[in-house]
């Protein structure tokens, strides 16, 4: 036996151990980095945005469930269009099946509720997609008298209702019982507006004071509740479940604010140095627009349970916007008319992905 080719071997196999050793608690180092990670481990999310329409398009839009409702320009009347976002298809309701010059719309499932205009009079209606069911919720009742601002979740239809000689109140409609009463039955003494409704919460604007403070009624307890009464204006509350939101002044410009209607507390969602406003809310996602510099417009979304935040779209400069955001589900839907020159309607679709890289602090 050659000792000396044994010798020479020796420190060969010894710096193999030592590799592989070196090897392994890497190996297992790693592992467990990643299991540690792993309830950073969270869902991302990005926007897709697509162009819905260009011709005919106004601020009167709205969408539910992957259907979008705006109101196209057809002589001699405006008439209700629906657009289907998965399927393409479009469907017009033409002037014989719902009469009267459309102005304002919202939709929940499978209704439509729409202010008609036959001035000098006009009427609350709506109609089921599903069904073609047309139901006049209030019929024109003479010169003078306006019904404003339609709103609906579910069988529940709000609205302004303005008298002849002034002041306004707030009305529901229930579309199982088809009967009518009011929220608000204070004559002259205030102007409401401005109204939604989740549950059997009711929520409006009260223009009495220049504040334009938001107020809150259930319809189950009949409790009344004054949500904001500041100085400052607050204004476009919009409501879904136990969250409501609104636009708020009291730093100088227009944040966006919420309040808890369970535990009765109030707090910023959306806070910076432009103008945060035109906001709606579905779930745990929030959208709104923000006022970036002269004529120019973003549209943002933010994950409530989360806090991620997106910018979803930037107009080009000379953009005014036509109405605020309009979300249901994952997509919202906007109009802006951008250069002045044609007024389009813009959605765009939240999609997510899970990221198994490990979230580090800060990020």
């Amino acid at each position: 036996m050659n000792w000396n080719l044994v010798i020479k071997k020796k420190p060969l196999l010894k710096i193999g151990i030592l590799f592989g050793k070196f090897v392994c608690i890497l190996l297992f180092a790693t592992l467990l980095y990643y299991i540690a990670s792993a309830e950073s481990t969270r869902i991302q999310a990005y926007w897709t945005v697509f162009l819905i329409e260009e011709e005919d398009v106004n601020g009167a839009v709205a969408i539910s469930n992957n259907k979008v409702a705006r109101v196209g320009f057809f002589s001699p009347f405006a008439h209700l269009v629906i657009i289907d976002l998965i399927t393409g298809n479009t469907r017009h309701y033409n002037a014989n099946e719902y009469p009267g010059a459309i102005d304002w719309i919202d939709m929940d499932g499978d209704w439509v509720v729409t202010r008609n205009d036959y001035a000098p009079q006009n009427s609350i209606n709506a109609i089921n997609l599903v069904t073609d069911e047309h139901v006049v919720v209030t019929p024109p009742l003479g010169f003078f008298v306006d019904h404003q601002l339609p709103a609906i979740e579910e069988n529940s239809i709000v609205w302004m209702f303005h008298r002849p000689c002034c002041g306004t109140d707030i009305l529901h409609f229930d579309l199982s019982s088809r009967t009518t009463i009011s929220i608000t039955n204070d004559g002259w003494q205030n102007t409401e507006y401005w109204p939604d409704v989740s549950g059997d919460w009711v929520v409006w604007n009260n223009g009495s004071s220049q504040s334009g403070d938001i107020y809150a009624y259930n319809m189950a307890t009949t409790e009344l509740l004054t949500v904001t009464q500041d100085a400052d204006p607050q204004w476009y509350p919009k409501i879904d479940g136990n969250l409501l939101t609104w636009a708020d002044g009291r730093n100088g410009n227009l944040d966006i604010y919420g309040f808890d209607m369970q535990t009765r507390q109030e707090f910023p969602l959306v806070e910076g140095a432009n103008y945060q406003y035109g906001q709606d809310i579905d779930g745990n996602l929030l959208t709104w627009l923000e006022n970036i510099g002269t004529l120019t417009f973003r549209v943002n979304g933010r994950d409530l349970a989360t806090g991620e935040t997106s910018i979803i779209y930037e107009s080009i400069p000379w953009t005014e916007p036509y109405g605020p955001t309009f979300l249901s589900g994952n997509v919202v839907i906007w109009v802006f008319n951008e250069n002045f020159t044609q007024p389009r309607l813009y959605g765009a679709r939240r999609l997510t992905y899970q990221s198994y890289l490990p979230v580090v602090a800060g990020g």
